[in-house]
């Protein structure tokens, strides 16, 4: 079992939130279904407000850890307070499904319907109570919205097996979730009692969350009029009732591919723009792409240059979007202070930002993974804290990765970080690059392996100076949906 995420809270009231913004950014960075991390979240409160009510002083430590088995995602919370035995039998005459409350907020009905595997074990005196929630299988989110309440589950029906489904009757319900979620495909019908779905398109183009939305329209209505008018709202593509389900999945197939198409040439084009290589030193030059250059997302490269050498830094913090870029202000401000004021033996920084982690000085609610290089000439030494390891590209196109990763930043209070130092020959190429490049990679089908395999359709006229720039082309069709988590950095 993976230790994925573990970090100790003192047994007090704001422990409630920190940790329900914990399971939020590590269980999203992990890709768990949202209405897994909802239940977790809603479980861990009545739970620790149990605790709150029950402990002795505000002395007290609760640990929560975050591992990964078999592609399970296993969420402990461990706890020095009294044993509840209820939650271990069935008191008699108390059913389930109840609805009922028991023992001072314990939400017993709550947690056995949510997780009904759950495990609340004492061991050396401390209570271990978990539950375990899957990653979700990357489906595309599709949300109904259709006031023919025997429509809808034949909709729905016909989608399941290849979709996520949120089912809706009233717009307001729908405009409410939209807003507040990000989906990739809406499907309505045109007429509603007291609105049309025009009107209803019109707010959702104004939200922030739908601005890669795609959009059908359904109708019964087949007068080219209305046809005109759906077409003028701006939508993807329009289907006319009745609907026969081979047609409704080659209008959703096509409309999604459309819309990732159109994401990823327009992602394309921004980076290719933004992308400038920079020297590093007489021998090397640093081409970076993706996320570090846009500045979108939990990603970042820092490079520090001196006389003696120079200090690259890739890191990736766990999440996506702002709360990510949040995350990542506080670390990089970390690394700056130490580099400038303190040391620049990378072993040294690393140890230290370890430890400030550990002792919850930062990321409270998240984690990192990064490497640290310290260049001199070709000479290369570095460390990777639980981050891909670098690849080396020869003339030939073959490859090779380097060294081993050691723990996750901030996990253990003991780990000392070492040194590995090699070579990059002249000629050669060192890749660098975040978990988001290639996030759909399997066992079978690692990271490294589609690397090389894009790397071998690079020509020999791109090898050279425009290696980097073919490298990152080639591998846009196989980048994760979440392409503003992606960064891609060529040394050669």
């Amino acid at each position: 079992m993976a230790t994925l995420f573990h970090r100790r809270f003192n047994l007090i009231w704001p422990a409630v939130s920190q940790i329900r913004q914990a399971l939020l950014h590590v269980l999203g960075g992990l890709s768990v279904d949202e209405n897994d991390i909802d239940s977790a979240g809603l479980v861990m409160t009545e739970y620790l407000t149990n605790l709150l009510r029950h402990c002795s002083g505000e002395d007290e430590a609760i640990t929560l850890v975050i591992s990964e088995e078999q592609g399970d995602i296993n969420v402990m919370l461990i706890d020095p307070t009294p044993y509840f035995k209820l939650m271990c039998s069935e008191k008699e005459g108390w059913q389930v499904h109840s609805g009922d409350l028991v023992e001072g907020g314990m939400g017993l009905a709550l947690i056995r319907h949510s997780f009904p595997d759950y495990q609340y074990v004492n061991l050396d005196g401390k209570n271990q109570f978990s539950f375990s929630v899957s990653k979700n299988t990357n489906k595309k989110k599709v949300v109904l919205l259709d006031d023919d309440l025997t429509l809808l589950p034949l909709l729905s029906a016909y989608l399941s097996e290849r979709y996520s489904i949120s089912v809706f009757s009233e717009p307001d319900e729908a405009l409410h979730y939209l807003k507040h979620s990000q989906n990739d495909l809406l499907i309505t019908d045109f007429n509603f009692p007291n609105t049309t779905a025009i009107e209803v398109i019109e707010q959702i183009r104004a939200f922030k969350t739908c601005t890669e939305m795609a959009i059908i329209l359904m109708s019964s209505d087949h007068q080219p009029e209305t046809i005109h008018q759906a077409n003028q709202s701006y939508i993807d593509d329009y289907l006319l009732k009745p609907l026969l389900k081979t047609q409704l999945h080659l209008v959703c197939d096509r409309v999604l591919k459309r819309k990732q198409q159109q994401a990823m040439k327009q992602a394309q084009t921004s980076h290719n723009e933004a992308c400038k290589h920079q020297m590093i030193n007489s021998q090397l030059t640093m081409w970076p792409f993706g996320s570090v250059v846009s500045g979108n997302g939990g990603d970042f490269l820092l490079l520090k240059t001196d006389k003696k050498h120079s200090i690259l830094i890739l890191a990736d913090v766990m999440g996506h979007g702002l709360a990510a870029k949040k995350e990542s202000y506080a670390l990089k401000g970390f690394i700056q202070g130490f580099l400038g004021a303190v040391s620049t033996d990378i072993a040294k920084m690393m140890n230290a930002l370890s430890h400030a982690i550990y002792e919850e000085e930062l990321l409270q609610a998240s984690l990192v993974t990064l490497i640290v290089l310290q260049i001199n000439e070709r000479c290369i030494s570095w460390i990777s804290a639980g981050h891909p390891l670098p690849l080396e590209v020869d003339k030939h196109h073959k490859g090779h990765i380097w060294g081993d990763s050691q723990p996750l930043l901030g996990l253990s209070s003991d780990h000392c970080y070492q040194i590995t130092q090699q070579h990059l020959p002249n000629g050669h190429h060192l890749l660098l690059y975040t978990d988001g490049w290639f996030e759909n990679a399997s066992k079978e089908q690692t990271a490294e392996k589609q690397v090389f395999e894009i790397v071998q359709r690079i020509g020999p006229s791109d090898y050279g100076h425009n290696f980097a720039n073919a490298l990152w082309k080639n591998s846009f069709p196989n980048l994760h949906q979440e392409i503003d988590d992606s960064s891609l950095v060529v040394l050669n």
